[in-house]
């Protein structure tokens, strides 16, 4: 075992439930985190499964860590910063959450896609496409911010129409 290798078994050597356990609380304390997200930190940092599984169990049952919560958080976040829910919810996919089962998304739902339409505008408004063609440049420039296509495709017409008055 030359040098290398006994810095690492040593490396090794000190990571532990109890530590993978700390990190979980410093994650979340900056901000939400969902579980996945924190099984691949720990498992990039060297973690074994015991002791990210042992880990993670605490936490959950302390509620640090909610996936729901999380996700809850994500939606919230995306609708009061005028971005679409596509990225979202394939996140959601992802982790393997129903965002029907949501009350944020409930929210968004009852709210129709007229209040979709509407937050789509306003950040064209606020950040207008500055390609030759407005109307491709709006259409992108929403679709890369998260909307469908469809509310994208009607928005950005409607907006170009509106540049054209």
């Amino acid at each position: 075992m030359d040098l290398g290798d006994e810095i690492e078994s040593a490396a090794r050597a000190e990571l532990t439930a109890e530590k993978a356990y700390q990190k979980i609380l410093r994650l979340c304390t900056v901000r939400e985190r969902s579980t996945l997200q924190i099984r691949e930190r720990l498992q990039r940092d060297g973690y074994s499964e015991d002791m990210i599984e042992e880990a993670l169990g605490r936490a959950l049952s302390y509620r640090f860590i909610d996936d729901n919560r999380y996700a809850d958080a994500l939606i919230r976040s995306a609708l009061a910063s005028n971005r679409g829910l596509e990225k979202v919810l394939r996140e959601l996919e992802e982790l393997g959450l129903d965002p029907e089962e949501l009350e944020s998304y409930q929210e968004y739902i009852s709210q129709g896609e007229e209040a979709e339409i509407d937050r789509a505008m306003s950040f064209l408004e606020h950040h207008p496409p500055t390609s030759k063609n407005q109307r491709n440049g709006a259409f992108q420039k929403l679709v890369k911010r998260g909307f469908s296509t469809g509310i994208a495709s009607e928005v950005a017409h409607r907006w170009s129409m509106n540049q054209r008055l």
